[in-house]
């Protein structure tokens, strides 16, 4: 009975280590947000996913690798607005990652999004 209790003992101790080591201690929600964004706009966008996830490459190689993923699928929306230069916004739907880690949030699209509509001079028409 004493030895079947320490074996008890032991595996719940093995339990709670293995979820304290293994469990992530983040949290990470997924939604869509849409906007409308220039080509500078997607510009930037590009270029600040892809710095923040240099800047996180030591801290977390996957979270990093994630957002540059992200970044280059991001890139494609700025190629259809240099292809189309007589478009000069974009109505994009893009899902949008938060992740909380230690107090801190860090928020980054994912993946080139759903275009909605393009705008020109002749104003604004669903994408097709």
């Amino acid at each position: 009975m004493v030895k079947q209790k320490e074996g008890i003992l032991l595996f719940l101790f093995l339990a709670f280590i293995f979820t304290l080591i293994f469990l992530p201690s983040e949290k990470r929600t997924e939604k869509y947000v849409t906007k409308i964004v220039t080509k500078d706009d997607l510009y930037w966008l590009e270029r600040n996913q892809r710095e923040l996830a240099n800047d996180l490459r030591e801290e977390n190689q996957s979270l990093s690798d994630e957002m540059l993923k992200a970044a280059i699928d991001m890139y494609s929306n700025l190629d259809i607005m240099v292809d189309n230069p007589h478009y000069n916004q974009l109505e994009i739907k893009l899902p949008l990652i938060t992740y909380e880690k230690n107090g801190e949030t860090i928020e980054f699209f994912t993946g080139k999004g759903e275009i909605l509509r393009v705008h020109t001079k002749d104003g604004w028409s669903d994408y097709k």
